[in-house]
């Protein structure tokens, strides 16, 4: 079967290209790529990938012109009628045109909701929230990354409609690069009782954003140490806002370090304790599971994307994103059960293969063709 990928942010995340690698040796697949004008990327496109500079930053204040745009570019660059499914990536920005091609060429799709659709979409533009809702309505399967993150977006809908979407939801995390799981680390111990100066080593892996929230986990660290622990926080990723960088920068027991390629990061990761990271906003969150791959404990955002990935307790911890008090209680948690965390993280990280997933990808999508 031949599958046709809708998907605004191929470019700009090597996430998506090892996930279609790993679906071409199951399916025959087009991806196609509708993106700003002038836009930087950072992954050089495989063959079956075409890339549409399309629109320019103001049409994105226009959804309809925009989409038009994207529309005039799909039609130029494929014949529709050699397609057996369309794969639409967001709900919006590429679950519109999937929906407008299976109207006209009668092709079915399935459509994946990000955060971008919810925490963009529909609480900025919400005149748009009944047709991301008519977009999922008339979608064969809907894609959610974590179970939670499905419940964020049905409350958007009423009972009614979301048992009926419920019916057709699937919840597939990401998966993480190869590589990770190649290079699984051993479990990780801490002293027994550990020390009162015995130094515990924190690690955030993420854009410097206020989003990203990295400065509470600061705080976190720096009551901590007023308790008498030897905590440090060290911050790896791009700077993306200098006043978040010199906020963090201002704690003499925060260390940065820029990005880095996985070959080094994978010490990094195996150089810390546990991985930390409470965004105010996160669709999924792979450093999580890189983090797991190397024996550290998580703890996350309660409510986005990687909570409900699993129970609470068994590889770390979820925490709300402006509870400095409850932040702290729990890094304290993990440093009570740190062994068990840290082997429960190790046997965990498989689900996170993404062989297996895209297994399950191209079952669904032969499941939908020969319905």
């Amino acid at each position: 079967m031949k599958v046709l990928h809708i998907n605004c942010n191929y470019m700009t995340s090597a996430l998506h290209q090892v996930m279609m690698e790993h679906l071409d040796l199951l399916t025959e697949n087009e991806v196609f790529c509708p993106i700003l004008i002038g836009r930087d990327t950072c992954v050089t496109p495989n063959r079956n990938v075409t890339v549409a500079e399309c629109f320019r930053s103001v049409d994105r204040l226009f959804f309809f012109g925009k989409q038009k745009k994207i529309l005039r570019a799909a039609e130029r660059a494929y014949d529709f009628s050699s397609f057996d499914l369309i794969h639409a990536y967001t709900l919006m920005t590429d679950g519109n045109l999937a929906q407008h091609l299976s109207e006209e060429y009668g092709i079915p799709y399935v459509v994946a909701v990000r955060d971008t659709d919810v925490n963009e979409f529909f609480r900025l533009k919400p005149y748009l929230i009944p047709r991301g809702i008519r977009i999922m309505e008339n979608a064969s399967k809907i894609f959610f990354l974590s179970e939670t993150y499905k419940e964020k977006v049905f409350s958007y809908v009423s009972k009614e409609k979301a048992a009926l979407l419920n019916d057709k939801a699937e919840i597939i995390p990401n998966g993480i690069d190869d590589f990770w799981l190649r290079n699984k680390n051993e479990a990780k111990k801490l002293t027994e009782e550990p020390d009162q100066n015995e130094t515990i080593r924190i690690l955030c892996v993420g854009q410097l954003v206020r989003y990203k929230n990295m400065s509470a986990v600061a705080d976190a660290v720096e009551k901590l140490r007023l308790q008498g622990k030897d905590v440090r926080l060290n911050v790896i990723g791009k700077i993306r806002d200098e006043k978040v960088y010199q906020e963090l920068l201002s704690h003499p027991f925060v260390s940065y370090c820029p990005p880095m390629d996985k070959e080094e990061l994978i010490r990094y990761y195996r150089n810390s304790d546990l991985f930390v990271l409470v965004s105010h906003a996160e669709t999924f969150g792979l450093v999580y599971a890189e983090a797991m791959s190397q024996g550290l404990p998580v703890i996350y955002t309660r409510g986005q994307g990687f909570d409900g990935q699993f129970p609470e307790g068994v590889v770390g911890y979820s925490c709300a994103d402006d509870d400095i008090d409850e932040l702290t209680e729990r890094i304290g948690e993990v440093i009570d059960n740190y062994s068990t965390l840290s082997m429960n993280a190790l046997r965990e990280v498989d689900k996170f293969n993404w062989r297996d997933l895209c297994g399950r990808y191209a079952a669904i999508y032969h499941e939908i063709a020969e319905a």
